[in-house]
């Protein structure tokens, strides 16, 4: 019987197949590297508030909404649609001022 390819499985596919499948070591390595792989998560130290947490929270929020406002001006911009673009600088300036 061959391996399933774990690449192609998503998370739960793959969880799964390791709960069925305890004694197979690759795919729970495959499984574990998938987990830790996502870099965007952010951790906080134990010593803040839950006051200061919302705040980084709301942070990172933001900062992500406007990473891909920007992605999307550029795209826009490469496209020849300016006006679109000018419209999407309004719109983060209105976020950037709240």
């Amino acid at each position: 019987m061959s391996k399933p390819n774990f690449d192609t499985m998503s998370k739960a596919e793959l969880r799964t197949y390791v709960i069925a499948h305890q004694d197979d070591q690759e795919a729970f390595y495959a499984l574990v590297d998938r987990l830790t792989a996502n870099k965007s998560s952010v951790k906080y130290p134990a010593s803040m508030t839950p006051e200061e947490i919302n705040k980084a929270v709301l942070e990172q929020i933001q900062k992500r909404q406007t990473e891909k406002m920007r992605k999307t001006m550029r795209e826009k911009i490469a496209e020849n649609n300016i006006e679109i673009a000018q419209e999407l600088f309004k719109e983060e300036d209105k976020l950037q001022d709240t």
